[in-house]
Formats: structure tokens, sequence, C-alpha cells
């Protein structure tokens, strides 16, 4: 049976009534057609020149983390700089034990953060049709945040990483439950394409009187994995816990490790 690609978002379909549907309703198709407002999110700078989607994180690195000084020195604080400077040299002399663990937190600290708006971008790109039917959406996690994280123990799965607040994190299943909850919208949305597209098939099967043969039996085996692997990623995506979440939370946990 020859596909049916959309011209728009190159997503693929057997039927021309689901190519239609999803042309007329997926909202991710629409916005790249230009019929549907692409989302925009208030972006606030820090004068150091991060970048927060909300003034609550901003406040909160300006108080703890930020450094940037606005006033111009002093020659007091010039001075200062000239003990810093001192204190340094002091510290690089001695054993080198401090130097160690500084040189291991800046390997950290130079990770880029891991962002909303980042998982959300990458991963939609990544995620397609047949990523979905294929249960591959773990292999799309790593694949979206390994560059950004550091392996601090790999035989414990054991993460570092810089969140959207530009503060060091180890939490591995927090950052998987936010890469789900990123994705939701366009996982959604392909599922519901490919299971409506296995139920067709299903249909079809069942009007030529083949409903006890192994083909059927395979249709509807993939249009249970479809839906169990759904309700998984929403139950990690609203923390609750499940064997086949449970399960979904280790197996993509060890792609982000890898």
């Amino acid at each position: 049976m020859s596909k049916l690609i959309c011209e728009f978002c190159s997503s693929e379909f057997t039927l021309k009534s689901n190519l239609n549907r999803h042309q007329k309703r997926t909202r991710y198709c629409l916005k790249l057609q230009g019929k549907l407002q692409k989302e925009e999110e208030e972006i606030l700078v820090c004068k150091c020149g991060k970048e927060f989607s909300r003034r609550d994180s901003l406040k909160r690195h300006k108080a703890n983390f930020c450094t940037f000084e606005e006033s111009t020195p002093t020659a007091g604080s010039q001075v200062d700089v000239v003990r810093m400077f001192e204190i340094l040299a002091d510290v690089a002399k001695s054993t080198g034990n401090t130097v160690t663990k500084t040189t291991n937190n800046n390997n950290t600290i130079n990770l880029q953060p891991i962002t909303h708006q980042y998982m959300k971008e990458e991963g939609n790109r990544l995620l397609t049709k047949e990523v979905v039917i294929q249960g591959s959406q773990p292999k799309i996690a790593g694949r979206v945040l390994k560059p950004r994280i550091r392996i601090a123990d790999k035989s414990r799965n054991k993460i570092e990483y810089m969140d959207e607040e530009g503060k060091k994190s180890t939490d591995s299943k927090g950052l998987v439950r936010q890469f789900y909850t990123a994705i939701d919208e366009k996982n959604t949305e392909l599922i519901d394409e490919a299971y409506e597209e296995i139920r067709n098939v299903a249909d079809e099967l069942a009007a030529r009187g083949s409903i006890l043969t192994s083909n059927y039996t395979d249709v509807l085996r993939e249009g249970m994995a479809l839906q169990e692997m759904l309700i998984a990623i929403k139950n990690i995506r609203d923390d609750i816990s499940d064997e086949k979440s449970e399960k979904l939370m280790k197996t993509t946990i060890k792609e982000i490790v890898g």
C-alpha cells in the first residue's frame, strides 16, 4: 500500500481520509501551515546574559547565583580583586585537592541548561509516527538529553545536569518526567493518528471475515501497545507509579546514560 506524505510536516499516512483529518486538526501541522499562531513565551534576560521564561526563576537567579555587578568598580573594590588573585595563587600552590574539586564542578557548570523549550523543540523534531509505533520514545529522550548531561556514575545510572534555573541537579527521574511532559502534546497526537489507522485496518480485516487470522491479532496487539505506551508516558508525567511506567522510566534513564 502506497504511503501518503503530508506536504507540511512530512508525516506519513496510508489513507487519504487520515491525511485530510491530520492537516485540518493536528496542532503542530497547523502551525507549520500558518493557520495556527505559534505560542509565544516571554523571554526574560538577566544582565549577565542568562535567559528565563519565568519571573520567579529570574528573581531567584539574581538573588542566589548571578555574580554580575552593575556598578563601576571603586578603588576599594579593585583592592579586593587584587586580594582575590592573591588567595587564588595561594590555593594553586597547595596540595591541589581544591583545584581538582573546582575542575569537577566546572564540568557541570559548563553544561548547557536543559530547559522545557529545548526539550519540546528537539523532542518534537525527532518524534515521528514511526517512532511512536515502534515505542522508541526512550531513544528520542537519549538523543535529546545526552548532549547536556554529565555521567557521574554510569554503573548506577547517576547523572548531573544544569536545570532551567541554571542550578546543578542529579534528579534523573525528574528529568525524564520533564521530557515526557515537554513532548506530551505531539506524542499524544501521533499515537492517536497511528491508533486510528490501526483501527481502520482492523475494521477492513473484520469486513473481509479475517478476524481469526494472525494478521488481525497482530493489528490488535499493535493497537494495545500504543495505548499502553500513551498511558505509561502520561503516568510518568503526572508522577503516578505503576509497573509499566516504572519500566519505561528505567528504560529511558538507561538510554540517557547510554
